[in-house]
């Protein structure tokens, strides 16, 4: 009786035909599922998955399951296409109406679409609503990442994922502007999704480097950090929790964390990689009592205009804003007006310019903090 059965499937499976959009590939036919995550194939160890947007339609017995997978699908190639015509605002909103399964069940079609939001929201400077959609597609990997065609992923190559599934575009280095103070969650859960109870690794992760964004974001807009996500050691969690920790930890935590930041800039880390360092070393050394340590912060931090521009152009805005600010607790008010221009020559439209310490730009100078940092506005957890 389970012979049969199995045959009858069999015959079932083996009457349906995908056809994709390339012209040039045959109809495929060793078909045994088809599924939010796209068309799986069989025999194959790992197994082969096409997503969804790669197909232009399924007959034979599972053209119906297939329909409602074929709209999203048709939605996410035609963002795509947007995409690589340079319409990214109406490719975002044709990715944001796909909707349910596609979205949330790992594999590649899901992959495809929350990249693909993770690009457009960057693009128009959308850090925080970027880095939802990079979380959820960290959520959506699965171990081997199955693709049996070649679908170029919507990012240009200086802002791809790294291989720990870190973005260099997105650190999670802030400033006070109101997207991050809603990121930052007092009253809410924030980037919080489907991922947040599932008990698989890559859910775990997702989870995990959410916890150490938002406690960033909490940290930049001077709300109570902690406590921390549990430590792990994945390589991305380990260069994300050093840099959260230089920024916003305690005393102790800051000068550990710099000594893991000082000892990757020692074993010639990525431009990405050093720029994310220096900022968060930079911003680490400007939070301690005296004047000397505070400057060598402002250098660190202007390391990443003179030398690593180009790496992370939204870090280098940070950094000179930071510097900028410091200059000011230093007293050294021309100095800090020069940076200041130079951030909006360079950067106009950057979060940075909406922060107070940048915007508020004070008429005259403001007392230098003391060399022995006895300034009275100026407490070790002072924030510049």
């Amino acid at each position: 009786m389970r012979l049969a059965l199995a045959l009858i499937a069999f015959a079932g499976w083996s009457d349906t035909q995908v056809v994709l959009r390339d012209p040039s590939v045959a109809p495929i036919t060793d078909v045994v599922e088809v599924g939010p995550a796209g068309v799986i194939l069989a025999g194959a160890s790992p197994r082969r998955i096409i997503p969804w947007n790669l197909v232009r339609r399924v007959d034979g017995p599972h053209a119906d399951q297939a329909a409602e997978f074929l709209r999203a699908g048709d939605d996410l190639w035609r963002s795509l296409g947007r995409i690589a015509r340079g319409d990214l605002p109406s490719a975002e909103s044709l990715l944001e109406s796909i909707s349910g399964e596609s979205v949330t069940t790992p594999g590649p079609t899901a992959q495809i679409v929350w990249l693909a939001l993770a690009r457009c929201r960057l693009e128009r400077g959308a850090h925080t609503a970027a880095t939802a959609a990079w979380l959820e597609w960290l959520a959506v990997r699965t171990p081997d990442d199955p693709l049996i065609e070649s679908t170029p992923l919507p990012w240009a190559s200086h802002a791809a994922p790294d291989q720990t599934g870190l973005v260099p575009h997105l650190p999670p280095i802030w400033v006070n502007v109101p997207s991050v103070a809603v990121a930052a969650g007092e009253h809410t859960r924030p980037w919080s999704a489907g991922f947040a109870d599932r008990d698989d690794d890559a859910g775990r992760l997702a989870e995990t480097l959410r916890g150490w964004y938002v406690q960033a974001a909490r940290g930049a807009c001077d709300l109570p950090t902690g406590p921390w996500p549990e430590p792990t050691d994945h390589p991305g969690v380990a260069l994300v929790s050093a840099v959260v920790l230089a920024q916003h930890g305690d005393e102790g935590e800051r000068h550990s964390a710099r000594e893991q930041l000082r000892s990757l800039l020692g074993r010639g880390a990525a431009p990405w990689i050093e720029s994310w360092c220096r900022v968060a070393l930079g911003r680490s050394l400007l939070r301690e009592s005296d004047a000397e340590t505070r400057r060598l912060g402002v250098v660190e931090l202007l390391h990443v205009p003179a030398r690593l521009e180009s790496a992370v152009p939204y870090l280098t805005g940070i950094a000179l804003a930071d510097a900028a600010a410091g200059l000011r607790m230093l007293g050294d008010h021309r100095g800090a007006t020069t940076l200041r221009d130079e951030l909006i020559r360079r950067y106009s439209g950057h979060p940075a310019l909406e922060w107070s310490q940048v915007r508020d730009w004070p008429a005259a100078p403001i007392r230098p903090v003391a060399p022995d940092g006895g300034d009275s506005e100026a407490g070790s957890d002072r924030r510049p």
